[in-house]
């Protein structure tokens, strides 16, 4: 029974041969390198208020 991991969930599973050949390519075996956290953008300072006249 091979062990996949979804490499946009991080879930890992283990499944029967057949079914591991029927899961779309996210499935990568677990002996691969697990995938890189996803960074998350940095935050920006609020703009400055404008006074209307």
């Amino acid at each position: 029974m091979p062990r996949l991991r979804n490499s946009v969930t991080g879930v890992v599973v283990s499944v029967s041969d057949d079914t591991a050949t029927r899961l779309g390519r996210e499935w990568q075996p677990v002996e691969a390198a697990p995938p890189r956290p996803r960074r998350r953008a940095p935050r920006r300072a609020p703009a400055p208020a404008t006074e209307k006249e």
